[in-house]
Protein backbone atom coordinates (compact mmCIF):
# COMPACT_ATOMS: atom_id res chain seq x y z
CA UNK A 1 0.00 0.00 0.00
CA UNK A 2 1.18 3.56 -0.84
CA UNK A 3 2.12 5.80 2.11
CA UNK A 4 -0.79 8.87 0.62
CA UNK A 5 -3.64 5.98 0.76
CA UNK A 6 -2.07 4.46 4.19
CA UNK A 7 -2.12 8.06 5.75
CA UNK A 8 -5.81 8.54 4.36
CA UNK A 9 -6.97 4.93 5.52
CA UNK A 10 -5.48 5.56 8.53
CA UNK A 11 -6.91 8.89 9.21
CA UNK A 12 -9.81 7.77 8.41
CA UNK A 13 -9.92 4.97 10.90
CA UNK A 14 -8.60 7.81 13.83
CA UNK A 15 -11.30 10.13 12.80
CA UNK A 16 -13.99 7.32 13.30
CA UNK A 17 -12.36 5.75 16.82
CA UNK A 18 -12.28 9.42 18.15
CA UNK A 19 -15.82 10.26 16.99
CA UNK A 20 -17.15 7.25 19.18
CA UNK A 21 -14.99 7.43 21.94
CA UNK A 22 -13.52 11.29 22.91
CA UNK A 23 -15.24 14.42 23.52
CA UNK A 24 -16.69 16.48 20.35
CA UNK A 25 -13.74 19.13 20.04
CA UNK A 26 -11.36 15.95 19.54
CA UNK A 27 -13.02 14.67 16.40
CA UNK A 28 -12.02 17.00 13.91
CA UNK A 29 -8.50 15.75 12.64
CA UNK A 30 -7.57 17.50 9.56
CA UNK A 31 -5.34 16.33 7.19
CA UNK A 32 -2.83 19.18 5.81
CA UNK A 33 -4.05 20.53 3.07
CA UNK A 34 -0.57 20.71 1.53
CA UNK A 35 2.55 18.91 1.83
CA UNK A 36 5.58 19.97 0.01
CA UNK A 37 8.70 17.93 -0.12
CA UNK A 38 12.09 20.13 0.14
CA UNK A 39 14.55 17.76 -0.20
CA UNK A 40 16.54 15.14 2.35
CA UNK A 41 13.57 13.70 4.10
CA UNK A 42 12.04 17.41 5.22
CA UNK A 43 8.40 18.42 4.35
CA UNK A 44 6.36 21.61 4.69
CA UNK A 45 2.71 21.15 5.98
CA UNK A 46 0.22 23.98 5.11
CA UNK A 47 -3.12 23.89 6.09
CA UNK A 48 -6.23 26.29 7.86
CA UNK A 49 -8.65 24.59 10.01
CA UNK A 50 -11.50 25.67 12.53
CA UNK A 51 -11.01 25.13 15.73
CA UNK A 52 -13.16 23.75 18.41
CA UNK A 53 -14.42 24.64 22.23
CA UNK A 54 -12.94 22.01 24.72
CA UNK A 55 -14.90 21.32 27.59
CA UNK A 56 -13.30 23.89 29.69
CA UNK A 57 -14.99 26.73 28.09
CA UNK A 58 -15.61 29.19 25.22
CA UNK A 59 -12.42 31.45 26.20
CA UNK A 60 -10.24 28.15 24.56
CA UNK A 61 -9.90 26.78 21.60
CA UNK A 62 -8.44 23.56 20.30
CA UNK A 63 -7.13 21.65 16.88
CA UNK A 64 -5.56 18.45 16.79
CA UNK A 65 -3.75 17.86 12.95
CA UNK A 66 -3.37 14.03 11.89
CA UNK A 67 0.23 14.54 10.25
CA UNK A 68 2.53 11.22 8.88
CA UNK A 69 4.79 10.13 10.96
CA UNK A 70 7.64 12.89 11.97
CA UNK A 71 11.10 12.84 14.11
CA UNK A 72 9.97 14.54 16.89
CA UNK A 73 11.59 13.59 20.13
CA UNK A 74 9.90 14.95 23.40
CA UNK A 75 9.57 13.95 26.89
CA UNK A 76 6.73 10.98 28.17
CA UNK A 77 4.27 14.36 28.66
CA UNK A 78 5.05 15.07 25.12
CA UNK A 79 7.49 18.29 25.60
CA UNK A 80 9.84 18.92 23.11
CA UNK A 81 13.41 18.23 24.30
CA UNK A 82 15.57 21.45 23.62
CA UNK A 83 18.12 20.90 21.20
CA UNK A 84 16.88 17.77 19.50
CA UNK A 85 16.01 17.75 15.74
CA UNK A 86 12.16 18.68 16.46
CA UNK A 87 9.29 20.25 13.78
CA UNK A 88 9.38 24.20 13.56
CA UNK A 89 5.51 25.16 13.30
CA UNK A 90 3.93 28.92 12.41
CA UNK A 91 0.85 29.30 13.73
CA UNK A 92 -1.58 32.35 13.08
CA UNK A 93 -5.46 32.16 15.30
CA UNK A 94 -7.71 34.36 13.67
CA UNK A 95 -11.56 34.98 13.63
CA UNK A 96 -13.47 36.73 10.62
CA UNK A 97 -15.91 37.77 13.25
CA UNK A 98 -14.01 39.49 16.10
CA UNK A 99 -14.51 42.98 16.54
CA UNK A 100 -11.49 43.87 17.67
CA UNK A 101 -8.25 42.73 19.81
CA UNK A 102 -9.25 42.29 22.98
CA UNK A 103 -10.53 38.53 21.83
CA UNK A 104 -7.26 37.60 19.99
CA UNK A 105 -6.81 33.97 21.09
CA UNK A 106 -2.54 33.26 22.48
CA UNK A 107 -1.24 29.70 21.60
CA UNK A 108 -0.03 28.62 25.01
CA UNK A 109 0.21 24.54 24.38
CA UNK A 110 1.51 22.90 21.54
CA UNK A 111 1.71 18.96 22.48
CA UNK A 112 3.30 16.38 20.01
CA UNK A 113 1.81 12.64 19.82
CA UNK A 114 4.26 10.53 18.30
CA UNK A 115 3.13 7.36 20.04
CA UNK A 116 -0.45 6.45 19.96
CA UNK A 117 -0.70 6.07 15.98
CA UNK A 118 1.86 3.61 14.15
CA UNK A 119 1.96 5.62 10.69
CA UNK A 120 1.15 9.30 12.24
CA UNK A 121 1.84 12.01 14.44
CA UNK A 122 -0.81 14.23 16.18
CA UNK A 123 -0.18 18.06 16.57
CA UNK A 124 -2.38 19.45 19.14
CA UNK A 125 -2.55 23.06 19.50
CA UNK A 126 -4.58 25.09 22.43
CA UNK A 127 -5.33 28.63 22.61
CA UNK A 128 -6.94 31.35 24.69
CA UNK A 129 -8.29 34.89 25.11
CA UNK A 130 -5.70 36.84 26.79
CA UNK A 131 -8.60 37.96 29.23
CA UNK A 132 -10.36 35.04 30.20
CA UNK A 133 -13.92 36.37 29.20
CA UNK A 134 -15.77 33.60 27.09
CA UNK A 135 -16.03 34.73 23.18
CA UNK A 136 -18.52 33.30 20.57
CA UNK A 137 -16.55 33.56 17.73
CA UNK A 138 -15.40 31.10 15.01
CA UNK A 139 -11.47 31.00 15.22
CA UNK A 140 -9.38 29.38 12.63
CA UNK A 141 -5.82 28.02 12.84
CA UNK A 142 -3.75 28.60 10.01
CA UNK A 143 -0.33 26.47 9.94
CA UNK A 144 3.06 25.93 8.40
CA UNK A 145 5.00 22.86 9.94
CA UNK A 146 8.36 21.91 8.69
CA UNK A 147 9.56 18.40 9.75
CA UNK A 148 11.48 15.10 9.03
CA UNK A 149 9.55 12.32 8.44
CA UNK A 150 10.25 9.17 10.03
CA UNK A 151 11.41 6.43 8.45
Amino acid sequence: MNKTLALFVGCLLFQLVHAWVQKPCTVNFPVPADTISLGKGMYMYTGRVLMCVPQGGKHVRQVAILLPKLVVNTDTNGVLIPGKQNPVINVTITSPQTPGPNHTMLLYDVTYNNTAFRHNTELKLTAGVYDGQPVNYDYYCDYIIVAKQAK
